[in-house]
């Protein structure tokens, strides 16, 4: 099934209360700014992912050009797709940007097999004198979609990446059956995947650990509270010229990356020069109508 696919079936789905768990006419909703305050708070409000990710990033870098950081939190975000497209746009204003956000449980424990932990990504941006150096990956040692790769060309899970379990508990190599997810590092990973779940779950009001809902399912997980709680979102934006400058971060950022490369050429690839060569193509995606017209009128 293609995005655009996925999309149009998120918009016919409805929670236990009756309202769509995707409304592509809605816009993420303040939910507390103090002046002066440099963190500010959003509800995602059943808005597309995209659309609430970049509002947030945005108002991150507003604040940090005023207060040299800036911070947002989001309730009950939506599906935010590539996330390492966010701390990218604060890159491109001259900051340092971070993005992460919890999800459904995937992750088991090293030593366990129980799903716990979200797969709870992160994503990190830096300006350099030639493009952002941007890091997006997830706490899991793949992600989800990884699993849906093999499966859909009829591969095993290979050994070296650890550990899967089915639904009953049983190791698999099978990626149709696997849905409990290790760690990447062991328990540095799942460490990480607290954090986040810190950060974007709690910080904001959202669901945390076993209890997150996934974004776009009318599924509610039992949490004791009655209410479907959605995954969060955590962004946050550092303004170099507040700090060491921008010319100076940018010089600091190339070095660093061009050191790496020198060492080993051969197989280390500099973050985010993938992201350009393909944005460099022009690759546009052709959308129905209505969708366009729905997504133009909540950007």
């Amino acid at each position: 099934m293609g995005l655009i696919d996925r999309i149009r079936k998120w918009t016919t789905l409805k929670d236990a209360t009756g309202r769509p768990i995707l409304d592509l006419g809605a816009k993420p909703e303040f939910l507390n700014h103090k002046r002066g305050r440099a963190i500010i708070a959003f509800e995602g409000n059943r808005a597309l992912g995209p659309v609430i990710g970049k509002a947030a990033m945005e108002a991150c870098i507003s604040l940090a050009t005023r207060h040299g950081v800036g911070a947002a939190v989001v309730k009950n975000t939506s599906h935010l797709f590539t996330l390492g497209y966010y701390p990218r746009l604060a890159a491109l204003a001259g900051c340092i940007g971070l993005a992460m956000v919890n999800s459904a449980k995937a992750m088991h424990l090293p030593g366990g097999y129980r799903q716990i932990l979200g797969t709870n990504p992160l994503a990190f941006a830096a300006p350099s004198e030639s493009h952002p150096l941007v890091m997006d990956f997830s706490t899991t040692v793949k992600a989800r979609g990884y699993l849906k790769t093999l499966a859909a060309k009829g591969q095993l899970l290979p050994d070296a990446i650890g550990v899967f379990f089915t639904k009953d508990g049983q190791p698999t190599k099978d990626a149709n059956l696997a849905v409990s997810l290790p760690s990447f590092g062991g328990t540095k990973g799942a460490l990480c995947a607290m954090i986040v779940d810190i950060l974007s779950g709690i910080l904001s009001g959202s669901g945390f650990g076993a209890e997150v809902s996934a974004a776009y399912s009318s599924h509610l997980v039992e949490n004791g509270s009655g209410e479907r709680r959605g995954p969060g979102a955590f962004f946050a934006a550092v303004h170099a010229e507040s700090v060491v400058g921008e010319k100076q971060l940018k010089m600091g950022v190339t070095r660093l990356m061009n050191s790496l490369v020198e060492t080993e050429p051969s197989s280390f690839r500099v973050p985010g020069l993938k992201i350009e060569q393909a944005l460099a193509v022009n690759a546009k995606i052709h959308l129905p109508s209505t969708l366009f017209s729905a997504l133009s009128q909540a950007t």
